[in-house]
């Protein structure tokens, strides 16, 4: 682990409340220390991996600090795939980041919005309990839209001759569990 003096946090230099970042895991306060120091502005963004190298933490952990604790932040962190994270205080990045985040929002909607039509159209009824969605295939609804796409054993109708048995083995995962 390399670390610098500058990763040292001075909480008094800080200009917040002491108890939003008081309470805060070492790790946290390294990795304020860290960004405070070097990564202001786009320019100097740095990823999960430089960081958690610098500091000697994992980078997942690195993602899963500044996420779950960007709140707690005394300065307004950007972050994306692409560039990594950096603190920010000019309102045209803040823009970006926002209008980024959006974008993320509305593909999952889309993303989730085809995904229940999906299951609508293969016979799977949605339905909401203690917050939670949970699906059942409804009686009598067969895949038929899609069932010529699958082997002839899977979703076949009742028939008077029996399917030739099929060696588990040689059907990838997916099939594997709609034979069982």
């Amino acid at each position: 682990m390399t670390t610098c003096a500058q990763d040292e946090f001075d909480l008094d230099a800080l200009d917040v409340p002491i108890p939003r970042v008081a309470n805060l895991p070492p790790e946290v306060l390294q990795i304020i220390g860290h960004m405070h120091h070097h990564c202001r502005g786009q320019a100097n963004a740095s990823t999960a991996r430089d960081i958690g190298a610098h500091l000697g933490i994992p980078e997942r952990r690195v993602r899963l600090f500044i996420s779950l604790n960007l709140e707690a932040f005394p300065f307004i962190i950007c972050g994306t795939p692409h560039n990594g994270f950096w603190i920010t205080d000019d309102p045209d990045d803040m823009a970006h980041y926002d209008a980024y985040l959006y974008s993320l929002i509305a593909a999952s909607a889309a993303k989730l919005s085809a995904f229940r039509h999906l299951t609508a159209r293969c016979g799977y009824r949605r339905t909401r309990s203690n917050g939670r969605s949970t699906y059942q295939h409804r009686p009598g609804a067969c895949h038929k839209n899609i069932s010529a796409a699958l082997p002839r054993h899977c979703c076949q109708e009742s028939s008077s001759q029996p399917s030739e048995p099929v060696a588990e083995k040689s059907l990838p995962v997916s099939q594997k569990t709609a034979t069982s």
